[in-house]
């Protein structure tokens, strides 16, 4: 009971009035959502390609915790930027938070972006996606075995794009205090524009 009025609660103050998406989809590029996602394409340089159709080429995520090391084990998120290099520019997308990402209620972390813009010809040099861990509860200090797995969509089937455990990730010197955690995602992206 109590875990049902906290999570009302926090979907009234995100203001999400798509509830059945809250906490990771309410601020998708959708217009009818009322989340705070700013989506921006700043493709600096130009190509003599045309991009690809709008919508046809699109960078989604799921992240899921698979094993809980302890009870408020799990990884929380405040936003989340990814950042395409390529042979004709930059290509950004971002998205402000809440992502929570715990197995024991059911809480994922999930991202899907337009990244059409990109054109058809264009090699893709880098791929970063930037999260940036909660300062209070972003991961917590004890943890060193908690499990997420990543996957994505290519050719329109879900496929297992990385696992790594909370020792992988403050290996990268990701924690509460250096908040910034880069994942790399250019391989990904390349299989997602080849098909």
């Amino acid at each position: 009971m109590i875990r049902t009025v906290f999570f009302i609660s926090l979907l009234l103050l995100a203001g999400c009035s798509e509830w059945w998406c809250w906490p990771f989809d309410c601020s998708s590029s959708s217009s009818t959502s009322s989340g705070s996602t700013t989506a921006t394409g700043d493709l600096q340089g130009a190509s003599n390609a045309a991009p690809t159709t709008p919508g046809t080429q699109r960078f989604k995520l799921e992240m899921q915790q698979t094993y809980k090391s302890c009870k408020d084990c799990g990884f929380f998120f405040d936003s989340a930027e990814l950042v395409i290099k390529h042979s004709a520019g930059t290509l950004r997308r971002n998205k402000k938070g809440p992502f929570w990402v715990r197995k024991d209620y059911d809480l994922h972390g999930r991202f899907d972006w337009d990244i059409s813009a990109i054109p058809q010809d264009a090699d893709i040099e880098k791929a970063t996606l930037y999260m940036l861990f909660n300062d209070h509860r972003g991961i917590a200090v004890k943890d060193y075995t908690s499990v997420m797995k990543t996957y994505g969509w290519i050719g329109g089937k879900k496929t297992l794009i990385r696992t790594e455990s909370a020792k992988d990730i403050k290996a990268m010197g990701c924690n509460k205090v250096n908040r910034n955690c880069p994942f790399d995602y250019t391989d990904y992206i390349r299989r997602i524009l080849a098909n």
